[in-house]
């Protein structure tokens, strides 16, 4: 009985003391939880004023607060607002008003659901987002901002490294100053831009507008859907084009520029090398300094200009106008005007359609006529001058070996030194001449002048009309 009346007493004396201590304020909440049987609210620190038995502000603290429901502040100013169940709020002027968030370090605030913002003044107010480091801000749901001065404002975006800026969701910044707009695009590097989406700039400086392009190295900019610019300052404006290498450009669908300073204007054109131009569709231009103006034209070597449809120009300095169809320059040095014809070897000149010129300082005047040889010239239609330093000037006319003229319709020199003046003549030999229309010489040192005369043998001459000389 003895012992009971005691412990009585003693409960008594207890409860007294601290129903007085409560009512002061002065903190001794440690007390009352010893009476009370355990209560989950612990009081360690002047600044404790808890209204709920799962609440806990840390020894030591200044001007926190914690509420309700399983929350925790611990440090200078550190809050969790009376809504933000389940919330961790440590540091300096840091809180977390977001339900389970929490926010650590100083002047970092969770306002977002479940979200997180660890450092120095970082905010994560995104459903599950998460901000670590020095001033970083994630806003889009389930969103990351990790670093210094980062931003992540699409939904399950990423921000990492210094300055970084992810607005497109489910895309990522990572490095420094870089910014992702598109939807699940990447901006990796330095100073990047990624605004389509799906698309990818990684480098320095470089610029991804288009729906799925890719801009790769240092200042490329692929404004294409699909289309790729990879090295020093390309740019791929085509959907679905590529410029790879320094300074190309590909503006049409489907074109390439690859190497150094080459553009591909035209659509599913190609321009490899240095300082090529592909502006016809489907047109090629490989080497150095080429253009391809023509519908699948191609030109290939040094300077060469294919400016026709379907023309083809290969080697150094060939040039094909523009109204020059299906025309073929292969060589050096070679200029065709005219549909359909062929200039093949150095200082070919054509100047009609269907003609063809092989060898060397060749030139032809008219339509489907022929030079093979060097230093030959041809002026009319459907003639031809084979071998060295032959000239014809006529339709249908010929001349064949070395040194020969032709001027006439339907003339034809062949030998050495023959000469021709006459429609329908015909100098046959060496060193022989024919003035008159249907006349001929034939051998050695011949000479007619006159129509319908004939000279044949060596050393004859005929002067007159229908006359002839043989021996």
């Amino acid at each position: 009985m003895v012992l009971f009346a005691v412990k009585e007493l003693g409960e008594l004396i207890v409860t007294k003391l601290s129903q007085k201590l409560i009512k002061s304020n002065t903190g001794a909440i440690a007390l009352r939880r010893v009476l009370m049987g355990g209560s989950a609210a612990v009081a360690m620190g002047a600044a404790f004023a808890p209204t709920s038995a799962s609440a806990v502000v840390c020894g030591g603290s200044v001007g926190s607060t914690a509420l309700l429901g399983n929350q925790f502040a611990c440090g200078i100013n550190a809050n969790v607002p009376i809504l933000a169940l389940g919330s961790t709020a440590i540091g300096q002027n840091v809180t977390a008003s977001g339900i389970t968030a929490v926010a650590v370090g100083n002047n970092n605030t969770a306002s977002g659901l479940l979200s997180s913002a660890f450092g120095i003044g970082n905010t994560a107010s995104g459903i599950g987002a998460s901000a670590f480091g020095n001033g970083n801000a994630a806003s889009g749901a389930g969103s990351a901002a990790f670093g210094v001065l980062n931003i992540s404002k699409g939904i399950g975006s990423a921000a990492v490294g210094v300055g970084n800026t992810s607005n497109g969701a489910g895309s990522a910044a990572v490095g420094v100053l870089n910014t992702s707009d598109g939807l699940g695009s990447s901006a990796v590097g330095v100073s990047n831009t990624s605004k389509g989406d799906l698309s990818t700039a990684l480098g320095n400086l470089n610029k991804s507008n288009g729906i799925g392009s890719a801009a790769i190295g240092i200042g490329n900019t692929s404004d294409g859907a699909g289309s790729s610019a990879v090295g020093l300052g390309n740019t791929s404006k085509g959907a679905l084009s590529t410029a790879v290498g320094n300074l190309n450009q590909s503006n049409g669908a489907g074109s390439a520029a690859m190497g150094i300073g080459n553009k591909a204007d035209g659509d599913g054109s190609v321009a490899q090398g240095i300082l090529n131009t592909s502006s016809g569709k489907l047109s090629v231009a490989q080497g150095i300094g080429n253009t391809s103006a023509g519908l699948g034209s191609t030109a290939v070597g040094v300077a060469n200009f294919a400016n026709a449809d379907g023309s083809t120009a290969v080697g150094n300095v060939n040039v094909i106008t523009p109204a020059s169809t299906k025309a073929t320059s292969v060589g050096s040095f070679n200029g065709i005007d005219g549909e359909n014809s062929t200039g093949v070897g150095t200082l070919n000149g054509i100047l009609g359609k269907n003609s063809t010129s092989v060898g060397a300082a060749n030139l032809v005047i008219g339509d489907k006529s022929t030079i093979l040889g060097t230093t030959n010239a041809v002026v009319g239609d459907n003639s031809t001058a084979v071998g060295t330093v032959n000239g014809v000037a006529g339709d249908n006319s010929a001349a064949f070996g070395a040194f020969n003229g032709v001027i006439g319709d339907g003339s034809h020199a062949m030998g050495t030194l023959n000469g021709v003046i006459g429609n329908g003549s015909n100098a046959v030999g060496t060193v022989n001449g024919v003035i008159g229309d249907g006349s001929n010489a034939f051998g050695t040192v011949n000479g007619v002048i006159g129509d319908g005369s004939n000279a044949v043998g060596t050393i004859n001459g005929v002067i007159g009309d229908g006359s002839n000389a043989f021996g």
